[in-house]
């Protein structure tokens, strides 16, 4: 496998695998589960742990944080090389959105796009397992009364 270069790693996200500051190799692997990714994301790029995969998309996060990320398996840009981790933070996070994407996956590829039925999913597990889609994406949550005590919200 061939060396695509090294990438310093900026923030904590990936702490204890891969420090901040530390340099880590990338090469031209294709990341599998579990393993570290290099994606090509909206603010720059990202060495991310793949945890999830369904179809064209890559469910992501770092060592370190309990969010998720979506991206493309066309954003990975290669395999990081970092120690493996058994299971990351939000490991079941992306366990729920990965389903979540198994559900709407087949809407997709009917032709009704990805918008609608990813609304209706979402919709639908917000009623099911409300805490849960609390806490990995913030749906449903609503700021409490700073009027009331916790008791009563």
């Amino acid at each position: 496998m061939s060396t695509l270069g090294a990438v310093e790693i900026a923030s904590g996200s990936m702490r204890p695998s891969l420090p901040s500051g530390s340099v880590a190799l990338v090469d031209e692997a294709r990341p599998r589960l579990g393993e570290t990714a290099l994606i090509r994301g909206a603010q720059g790029l990202l060495a991310h742990r793949v945890l999830f995969r369904i179809g064209r998309w890559i469910i992501h996060a770092g060592d370190a944080s309990p969010q998720v990320g979506l991206a493309s398996v066309r954003d990975m840009l290669g395999r990081v090389q970092a120690p493996a981790l058994s299971r990351p933070p939000a490991y079941r996070r992306a366990r729920c959105l990965g389903l979540l994407l198994q559900i709407a996956t087949p809407f997709d590829h009917l032709g009704f796009g990805a918008a609608a039925p990813f609304r209706w999913i979402f919709r639908v597990a917000e009623r099911l397992t409300p805490r849960l889609l609390q806490d990995a994406f913030g749906i449903g949550r609503t700021p409490p009364d700073p009027g009331r005590s916790r008791a009563d919200n």
